[in-house]
């Protein structure tokens, strides 16, 4: 087989065809900083120097699809009340909420997504990032466009103990507030969306089984995640991965009813039952182990591992290399390239 672009291999795997060889996905937007020797702080607010970190980044992995260095906390800068606190080499941190009360459920209005001069801070760290990156990277690696998902945004905007204890002992608030989020999450991966966009990433991290169970995931959580998602399917018309943080087996079955391609599983999930459980319905991504092995492992060790990971979930296909979760900031390089260089070793 002839060696695809990484737009031809995604696009290839995603459809369920062989591809010459499985895609590669970096998931990590604090990383390349490390290589590059800067701190968030440096680049939080400047998309220039946001994409020539990721354009050398890129360059160096080779791989066909990447994240970024965001300032992913930007999603929020704008909404009235936010605060949202800046540690120099970490993301931010919300501090407060955005529906103090529930009346505010019902009379706070976001600012429009899509105008500059009312989301200020979404451009300065989202948009325009993404922007610049893709026209410096030339590598052809799929770029995406995020959001945080229903569930992570409205925690954001009601605060996650407030909004899980509402999930408990009051239903009716909580898919209100998750109503409200999901049409936040909606305008912000609008907002970021642009033609030479190669996929869309909803990350939702407070949907993890770590903190919601799988009954509370179908009442709360599947419905609103599946609205989004057939809407971008129609309207953006881009891959869609979704990446829920945590031992999500138990909502595997559920995931391949929300209508997205590609499932990124954490390094907690069994990637060989995770398969055995969707089939051919979705394709996976991960799950290397973002911490003992790309951050503290050896490259030796993070190759046995990624091979492991291709006989185990990849040997038949629908089968993107990657993290289980985001890659440490200060995971070396090294293992990123460990991880590529399987990938043109593990023939199908």
């Amino acid at each position: 087989m002839k060696e695809m672009t990484h737009k031809e291999r995604v696009e290839a795997t995603v459809n369920g065809d062989i591809p010459d060889r499985a895609p590669v996905c970096d998931f990590g937007n604090m990383a390349p900083l490390t290589e590059a020797g800067v701190e968030l702080q440096a680049c939080r607010f400047d998309p220039e120097l946001t994409a020539r970190i990721m354009e050398d980044w890129v360059n160096k992995t080779r791989t066909d699809m990447y994240v970024g260095v965001l300032e992913l906390k930007g999603m929020f800068m704008d909404l009235p009340g936010i605060e949202v606190s800046l540690p120099p080499n970490s993301p931010g941190a919300i501090s407060n909420t955005f529906y103090n009360s529930i009346e505010d459920i019902d009379t706070k209005e976001f600012p429009d997504a899509f105008n500059r001069k009312e989301c200020p801070y979404l451009y300065k760290t989202l948009v325009d990032p993404m922007k610049r990156t893709r026209e410096l990277v030339k590598t052809g690696a799929l770029s995406p466009c995020w959001t945080d998902g229903a569930l992570t945004t409205a925690g954001y905007l009601r605060g996650v103990e407030k909004l899980l204890m509402d999930m408990l002992m009051d239903p009716d608030t909580a898919k209100k507030v998750i109503a409200k989020g999901n049409v936040w999450s909606d305008d912000v991966a609008r907002a970021t969306y642009a033609e030479d966009v190669g996929y869309l990433l909803d990350t939702d991290p407070v949907a993890s089984a770590s903190l919601i169970d799988s009954d509370m995931f179908k009442e709360f959580v599947f419905e609103p995640t599946r609205q989004n998602i057939l809407g971008w399917k129609k309207d953006l018309k881009i891959p869609i991965a979704l990446h829920i943080c945590g031992d999500t087996t138990p909502m595997l079955e559920q995931f391949t009813q929300l209508g997205h391609e590609i499932q990124s599983i954490d390094s907690q999930v069994n990637i060989a039952n995770a398969r055995k459980i969707v089939g051919d319905r979705l394709t996976l991504l991960g799950n290397i182990n973002p911490v003992e092995l790309l951050w503290r492992g050896t490259k030796e060790e993070v190759k046995a591992a990624t091979k492991k990971c291709f006989e185990d979930g990849g040997r038949d296909g629908r089968f993107i290399f990657g993290p289980g979760c985001a890659m440490p900031r200060d995971a070396p390089i090294e293992n990123l390239k460990a991880m590529v260089e399987v990938s043109k070793e593990c023939h199908y």
